[in-house]
């Protein structure tokens, strides 16, 4: 299990022998260093109103070596403190299929008061890298220092989430903030409950929904065909169909998937009415379903 990062090691921004400053700028690279600096002694003749040309290298940065550059002359200038600018340096270094994910975190000591969004993407990082371990800690570690997570910290959280006591922990968490009914986060609490084995708890989640989406629906279908519950997830179908919700190719597959299971040839012929009404045909996935239902 791979521990967190400290958050207290690095050395303050302006330090004489920060290495983050003292980054040398490879050659090769598509934003040299001069370019940078004479950008810099540019911008102070510059109309103020004028974006500095380091932040415009900044939306056009495509390497981590670019990135460090750019991020050097932002600390020179000062314009690393702006939250925008900072959060920006954060995301791509942690969301980025180039970026680094330690970078980010070395970047965000930096940061007095790092923004939700500025912590969300770490946490996005982590989950997006398969690194569920140290999303669930970087949260835990950010919490204690009195971060307050919105809306979008959790749906990342509960996808990285595999254990079940962590996932009610983070549940309980969810609602006190208030988010009990945010749909995205439902849905996927939904999925974390599933992933865990804890088709009770997301039934109830699904039960107490008050706007449920087709994605709701089929989560819940496809929990129940996964865990080898497939009358239910049929029994759940047809209750969607009493409520008037058209179904989705995701939804049709998860429900094949259970008429597969409980060898239930009758709804997979409703299911292929659905395909034809609905213009599914040409859905793979949905084609490959339906031949093992009828085969």
């Amino acid at each position: 299990m791979a521990a967190p990062l400290s958050l207290h090691h690095i050395r303050l921004p302006f330090s004489s022998d920060n290495p983050i400053l003292h980054n040398k700028p490879s050659t090769s690279t598509a934003i040299a260093a001069a370019p940078i600096t004479n950008a810099t002694k540019t911008s102070r003749t510059s109309n103020p109103i004028e974006p500095h040309p380091c932040l415009a290298l900044l939306d056009k940065c495509s390497t981590m070596s670019e990135l460090k550059q750019i991020h050097a002359q932002l600390l020179r200038t000062g314009l690393f403190f702006d939250a925008f600018t900072a959060s920006k340096v954060v995301a791509f270094s942690a969301l980025e299929g180039s970026g680094s994910l330690h970078y980010a975190r070395l970047v965000l000591t930096q940061i007095p008061n790092p923004t939700t969004y500025t912590c969300n993407s770490v946490i996005r990082g982590y989950t997006n890298k398969d690194l569920p371990r140290e999303a669930i800690f970087f949260y835990q570690e950010m919490i204690i220092q009195g971060w307050v997570p919105d809306r979008f910290t959790f749906p990342s959280l509960f996808k990285s989430c595999g254990d079940l006591w962590e996932g009610k922990q983070l549940h309980c968490h969810s609602t006190k903030l208030g988010f009990v009914s945010d749909s995205y986060i439902q849905n996927t609490l939904m999925n974390m409950y599933s992933n865990c084995g804890c088709l009770i708890s997301a039934r109830k989640v699904f039960d107490k929904m008050l706007e449920k989406s087709v994605v709701s629906w089929a989560t819940m279908i496809d929990a129940y065909a996964q865990w080898d519950q497939p009358i239910e997830a049929v029994k759940l179908f047809d209750k969607m169909e009493s409520e008037s919700v058209d179904p989705n190719e995701i939804t049709l597959v998860n429900v094949l998937t259970a008429c597969a299971k409980a060898r239930d040839l009758k709804m997979a012929k409703r299911v292929h009415q659905y395909i034809e009404e609905y213009g599914f045909g040409n859905h793979l996935k949905l084609n490959t379903a339906l031949m093992q239902c009828l085969l």
